[in-house]
């Protein structure tokens, strides 16, 4: 059960950094989220 939790904490603060980041990409001009995005599909 504890390792559970652990992984579930786990996947929660990557999702919270990943929409950090994404909130931040927001707030960048347009032409910055085109680059990020195929930035990010190239690692997909």
């Amino acid at each position: 059960m504890e390792e559970k939790k652990a992984e579930l904490a786990l996947r929660l603060e990557t999702l919270e950094r990943a929409l950090a980041t994404l909130e931040e990409a927001l707030a960048q001009p347009f032409s910055v989220i085109v680059r990020y995005h195929s930035t990010l599909r190239v690692h997909l």
